[in-house]
């Protein structure tokens, strides 16, 4: 079975739904976790949502360089919270933070860490929508130096697989 677990995930909603799948996996299997957020440009980008969590004025945010160093410390804060409950629940993790290309990050970090397994999010986007804006999943999927599990959003489906679209056959 698995002994080393990346776990690549950010702190949405989707973010805490790897999170508990990650969980429920590390308690049956015994494994060893890596719970991973990449930083990328596109996250400090949207820096109002960070600033207005550390109930900082994204307008008083100056600099790039203080920018970047909010949103690193509210990932930090996040992976670090899911790092003790992880502890708490008798199960071995380690965090890691580093910021570029997440798709590539997370190939490399699995080299390095020695994952046997990458356990990720997928937004169920459609094929064509992959493509036009290099998912990371789809990233992952085509360089990953070991087994991938993806976990599909928990809150978007795609509509050819919608609940609605589905009838009874007798």
């Amino acid at each position: 079975m698995f002994s080393r677990i990346l776990v690549a995930m950010d702190d949405s909603a989707e973010g805490d739904h790897i999170f508990e799948e990650a969980l429920s996996i590390a308690k049956m299997t015994n494994a060893r976790l890596m719970l991973m957020h990449v930083l990328s440009a596109a996250e400090v980008e949207c820096l109002d949502v960070y600033g207005n969590a550390l109930g900082r004025s994204p307008d008083r945010l100056n600099s790039r360089t203080e920018q970047w160093e909010v949103a690193r410390q509210h990932c930090l804060e996040n992976l670090r919270s899911r790092h003790v409950a992880m502890c708490d629940a008798g199960i071995s993790a380690d965090i890691g933070l580093p910021a570029g290309n997440p798709g590539y990050q997370i190939c490399e970090m699995a080299q390095k860490w020695g994952a046997d397994l990458i356990l990720l999010g997928r937004r169920g986007l459609t094929e064509q929508e992959d493509y036009l804006i290099n998912s990371v999943s789809n990233y992952v999927l085509h360089h990953a130096p070991c087994a991938i599990l993806v976990i599909p959003s928990s809150t978007k489906m795609h509509p050819a697989l919608s609940h609605n679209q589905f009838t009874a056959v007798s």
